[in-house]
């Protein structure tokens, strides 16, 4: 199911006069309200009470809070001006399988397992070292110039309206601590109930016991999770422990139960479920 609509916004947003909601911003958010009351209508019953009954939204951040392919985009260039060439979606496939996922699970040191790669590939020595030191200096200049996808905040700001946990599971090398961090430089560390990252638990996405240790972690029921990221894989296996699979910015042939147009969209479904049921 397609998620798309205008929007809608927050009562923070809309603007005031003489100390009263603007008329036109009330009837704004009214369309808004109605917009998304029609697209739950189009849910299947049982899937659109599954929305309706959520009670915490976990996110892969890579991908649905920021650009996570800079730095992959980056190092293929770099190769194919080496003479190694391949498409993207099987570059970065093979780069996450074959190098990142021990340095995600905190078993490898990423440069090592860099080099590693970057020999397997045919790169010679001294090609492989050149690769690594450019490959340090853009990743600081990636971690200085980190920004979030467009309506990112507000989408936390207005689930948080709701009432529901927000968490994030991260495949990443950095620890929860660190996944924290770079929280914080998108303007949305304060909002999450809880941060588990797989380098501190050992196992990436889709292992079913990634799932369960955020789920531990916020002590709620699988059937009252959703999960939000873009990697077919990743949304798989959040349906496999029983979790609700919300695909956003994906390709079009990633399987979920519910496609977002717009991250922010999500909360006005929640909110149209519950209206919905309220009506009867």
């Amino acid at each position: 199911m397609a998620v798309r609509s205008a929007g809608m916004p927050s009562q923070s947003e809309a603007p005031r006069t003489g100390g009263r909601l603007d008329r036109a911003a009330v009837a704004t958010r009214h369309a808004a309200v109605d917009g998304f009351c029609h697209v739950a209508s189009q849910l299947h019953p049982e899937l659109r009470d599954r929305v309706r009954t959520l009670e915490a939204v976990v996110f892969e951040p890579a991908g649905v809070f920021y650009d996570a392919t800079l730095w992959c985009r980056w190092l293929l260039a770099l190769l194919a001006r080496m003479g190694w060439r391949s498409g993207f979606r099987a570059f970065a496939q093979l780069l996450r399988g074959d190098c990142l996922h021990d340095v995600y699970c905190g078993r490898a040191d990423r440069s090592a397992a860099l080099r590693q790669f970057l020999k397997g590939l045919g790169l010679n020595c001294g090609q492989t070292e050149e690769v690594l030191a450019a490959s340090a200096a853009w990743r600081r200049q990636l971690d200085n110039s980190l920004r979030p996808l467009p309506g990112v905040r507000k989408a936390v700001m207005l689930l948080r309206q709701t009432g529901v946990k927000l968490a994030v599971l991260a495949d990443t090398e950095e620890s929860a601590a660190g996944m924290q961090e770079r929280l914080a430089a998108l303007g949305v560390a304060e909002d999450f109930d809880a941060v588990v990252a797989s380098r501190d638990i050992g196992y990436t996405k889709p292992d079913s016991r990634a799932y369960r240790a955020i789920q531990q972690a916020i002590q709620v029921d699988a059937q009252h999770i959703a999960f939000v990221g873009q990697d077919r894989n990743d949304l798989a296996g959040a349906g496999k422990v029983g979790w609700l699979r919300i695909a956003c910015h994906h390709e079009p042939t990633v399987e979920a139960d519910v496609h977002l147009a717009r991250l922010e969209d999500l909360a006005g479904l929640i909110q149209a479920s519950k209206t919905l049921a309220a009506a009867g």
